[in-house]
This record gives C-alpha cells, sequence and structure tokens, in this order.
C-alpha cells in the first residue's frame, strides 16, 4: 500500500519542504482550498507526513472544483479543501485501487445554515412600532406582566 499526500498547486508547503528535507515557509497563496492555504507545515504534521507519505501530489484549483462537482453529482456535499484528495486520486486513475478520503463542513449548504443561525434574533416591537430586538427598551415587557403570579401552562388550570 503506498500513501500519497495531495496539496493545492498553489500552496505546495509539503511538497517543498520534503525536497528540501526541512520544513519551509511559503509566501501567502491564494486557493479555491481556503482550508489548506497554511504557509508551512505544522510541527507535529511534518515529520509524519515526511515518515510516512510515499508522495505528494499537486492539484490545481480546476482539479479541485471538478472533484467538488462531480462529488455533488453523486450526494456528496465537500468542500474544496474536502475534495482534494478526490482530485489527486482522478489525476492519477488507472494506477490502481485508490481510496480517498472526504471531509470538511464549510460548504455553501453548511455556511447558510450556521449564518442563518447565528442571525436569526428574537424580534419585538417596541412602542413606537419599529422593530427592535428583545433587549431595547422599549420591548414588549416581562411575561409576567401579561398574566397573573399563577405559573402554570395548563389551559385548565389558567381558566380557573
Amino acid at each position: 500500500m503506498r500513501v500519497v499526500g495531495v496539496e493545492p498547486a498553489a500552496t505546495p508547503r509539503y511538497a517543498r519542504s520534503l525536497a528540501a528535507g526541512c520544513p519551509l515557509r511559503l509566501p501567502p497563496s491564494d486557493t479555491v482550498a481556503d482550508g489548506l492555504r497554511g504557509q508551512q507545515p505544522g510541527v507535529v504534521t511534518y515529520p509524519i507526513v515526511r515518515d510516512r507519505v510515499d508522495a505528494v501530489v499537486e492539484v490545481t484549483d480546476a482539479e479541485i472544483l471538478a472533484a467538488v462537482a462531480l462529488l455533488a453529482g453523486h450526494g456528496v456535499e465537500a468542500e474544496p479543501s474536502g475534495a482534494v484528495a478526490v482530485a489527486g486520486a482522478l489525476r492519477h486513475r488507472g494506477a490502481g485501487p485508490a481510496v480517498a478520503v472526504v471531509s470538511g463542513g464549510n460548504t455553501p449548504a453548511a455556511l447558510r445554515a450556521a449564518t442563518a443561525r447565528a442571525t436569526r434574533l428574537p424580534l419585538v416591537l417596541n412602542p413606537s412600532g419599529s422593530a427592535g430586538d428583545s433587549s431595547s427598551s422599549g420591548a414588549s415587557g416581562s411575561s409576567n406582566s401579561s398574566r397573573s403570579s399563577h405559573t402554570s401552562d395548563s389551559p385548565k388550570e389558567q381558566q380557573s
């Protein structure tokens, strides 16, 4: 079994570091795989990659986006950084059986859902009739002001 690492061609930090025999710091780069834009191999990961990875291949942004599209066509939503391994496997298809790990949660749908959750605030009308959050000074008042000190939510008990 061979272990092949894959990284964006715009950020070949492991390929260059392995060729130099030590971790190198690269200038900032731009790639669709933003989770892999690190400028230097990690202190922990470099020795592991050096000792356990047989080869490192580089893939272009176009290949990464093609892998994202291929995965999406099969119902797997992956962010570009998570699809890099598939891009590498596609580049070297025919070299024998391959396993590619697909990961990452920064997909457009996941980001839209997280943004929607993060921006959902309780909305109430203040006395002037304009919208505001529930912490504003003109909020509708405490929930105790509109009912008696009885705390049951049972309709039967509230009628008595």
